[in-house]
């Protein structure tokens, strides 16, 4: 007779449906102990943190409003309304894109940039 142990359950925050997950792999996801995740499985209250990674990795779902529409696949994410994905490196180089585009929208105020004294002792 095999021993079954009790599973960490997880729930979408868009369905509402809840799948089983080992102590084991929710504490690997999440960086937590193992004995923190059997404390889980016992009833204990998971901390937000851990629940938005594990809903990330079961159901795909990233659990902030603005970002309904996307899903984490595989090694993407894809936007399931107009079928785009990136991938971690475009997102990358995306956000350096829109750093450079904010430093050229910045007004220019006509001081030179301020400089530090050096003190040589």
């Amino acid at each position: 007779m095999q021993k079954r142990f009790k599973a960490v359950v997880v729930s979408c925050p868009l369905t509402g449906h809840q799948r089983e997950v080992s102590p084991g792999f929710a504490a690997r996801i999440t960086g937590r102990s193992l004995r923190t995740a059997q404390r889980w499985t016992a009833g204990a209250r998971m901390d937000k943190a851990s629940r938005q990674l594990l809903q990330m990795r079961v159901f795909g779902v990233i659990p902030w409003g603005a970002w309904q529409s996307f899903r984490v696949r595989d090694s993407f994410i894809e936007n399931v309304d107009t079928g785009e994905t990136w991938t971690p490196e475009q997102l990358r180089g995306a956000w350096i894109r829109f750093q450079q585009l904010r430093e050229y929208q910045r007004p220019a105020t006509g001081t030179p940039a301020r400089r530090m004294r050096i003190i040589k002792r």
